[in-house]
């Protein structure tokens, strides 16, 4: 593990990455590392700057600003934490299943365990005994002392890594479900299925890690709101690391406090109160009874043209938080959607396309040429295979607009991610995969 970077600050105990970046600013009167620049210029001690910094920390200041690049001598791996993980995971992982069909989606994420556990571990470490076992000549103790971000972290780590259920579960439902295949093999081949596939997927990412994480230049956007979590609840200090502004002064933990509870007595007025808010498709309030604005403007069974929502659970059931992406990505987002969603719906639904005119125009159901819940068991011969003489006596298969596009693009989305990167960043990954032998990680 890299040291940590030997800087003068304000305190002995300060540790934030902008009294670090600011300190290291100082002892060479230099201000943020612009490498290409010095280059350029010839400047040798910008040059030699730039080097010593992006040697010891990001080169991107989001990720020096959300991540600190120093270390405490605290204990990460603790009793305490692995139980608290697993109970968490437990349960967690146990609510994301069954609220997994609901709609809209409910999601139990990690960061949600990473507020949990905070005083549930602040109220262990006051509580629980400190006394210590002796176990085969291992010492270890309920109770390590005060409840660390270390620890903290090994618990989210646990919530992130088994949280979110596995798409094996997805296949499960299809194979027993009662309006699909409803063919049970057994609680063993379920949990074997689902372990093999989860195994495969954490081998990968292990397998992967000397690419995607090890090197400094590889940004995680989505993991700066959780790391910042950390540092807002485990750092109480003000001083240069509130924030100031029209002259007033709070540390990260009461300004997070202050937020939470107001978005907690916010929620009460679109999630109790006035659920209207949540799909605020008022186009369909002005004409209830007509079919075309309903297909047009409605909220859960049309495209809503006018997206309008005063409930935040909605803007992240689907996409996660729009916070963390860059602007680029949310437009890039929009015009995929107008484009290859609206457009092509409406034209579809309006010109007869795939029967579009007869179905309705969300919805994820199957149907058959009566318009009735498509029988998969109907066109399945022994062996639950494929007989395509019952398929033809029966019924084609007929999907709703949305539906059917939302099939093609996920194949088409597949085939351009991989042409994208090739195009694009294929000078990159290859530059990163002969350096891959040499690259050490860059925190551990």
């Amino acid at each position: 593990m890299k040291k940590p970077l030997k800087v003068s600050s304000p305190g002995a105990d300060d540790t934030s990455p902008s009294s670090s970046k600011s300190a290291a600013a100082a002892e060479t009167g230099l201000d943020e590392p612009k490498r290409d620049d010095a280059m350029k210029r010839g400047d040798a001690q910008q040059l030699a700057y730039a080097d010593h910094v992006l040697g010891e920390d990001s080169p991107y200041e989001e990720v020096r600003a959300a991540v600190r690049n120093t270390d405490h001598e605290q204990v990460a791996s603790t009793v305490r934490a692995w139980i608290l993980g697993i109970i968490f995971v437990t349960v967690g992982s146990g609510l994301n299943m069954f609220l997994s069909m609901r709609s809209p989606a409910i999601n139990f994420p990690a960061i949600v365990v990473q507020l949990l556990v905070y005083p549930v571990g602040c109220l262990w470490a006051r509580l629980v005994p400190a006394r210590v076992f002796d176990t085969l000549g291992v010492r270890w103790t309920f109770n390590p002392g005060p409840f660390t971000i270390k620890a903290h972290v090994v618990i989210t780590l646990m919530a992130n890594v088994s949280l979110g259920y596995a798409y094996s579960t997805d296949a499960l439902l299809a194979l027993q479900g009662r309006p699909f295949y409803n063919f049970n093999l057994g609680w063993g081949f379920s949990l074997l299925f689902t372990l093999s596939s989860q195994l495969i997927g954490i081998s990968l990412a292990g397998l992967f890690r000397r690419f995607l994480v090890w090197p400094a230049a590889m940004m995680w956007p989505n993991q700066f709101a959780s790391t910042s979590l950390f540092y807002a609840l485990h750092d109480k200090s003000k001083g240069d690391d509130g924030l100031r502004s029209n002259g007033w002064l709070v540390s990260r933990y009461r300004w997070f406090a202050m937020v939470a509870a107001s978005m907690f007595c916010y929620y009460w007025i679109p999630g109790v109160l006035w659920q209207g808010l949540s799909v605020f498709a008022f186009a369909t309030w002005i004409r209830p009874r007509n079919v075309v604005v309903n297909q047009l403007f409605g909220g859960t069974t049309g495209l809503s043209l006018i997206p309008l929502t005063l409930d935040w659970t909605h803007v992240t059931a689907y996409l996660g938080d729009p916070l963390l992406a860059p602007t680029h990505s949310h437009v890039n987002t929009l015009v995929g959607l107008f484009v290859f969603v609206l457009v092509a719906t409406i034209g579809m639904v309006y010109s007869g396309t795939l029967f579009a005119d007869h179905l309705p125009l969300v919805t994820a159901q199957t149907y058959d040429n009566t318009q009735n819940n498509y029988n998969v068991s109907r066109i399945l011969g022994s062996g639950f295979t494929f007989d395509e003489a019952k398929y033809r006596e029966y019924s084609p298969l007929f999907l709703a607009p949305t539906f059917a596009l939302n099939y093609g693009l996920s194949f088409a989305a597949l085939t351009a991610a991989i042409v994208h990167t090739a195009l694009h960043h294929g000078n990159q990954v290859w530059h990163r995969f002969r350096a891959a032998r040499s690259q050490e990680p860059m925190f551990t």
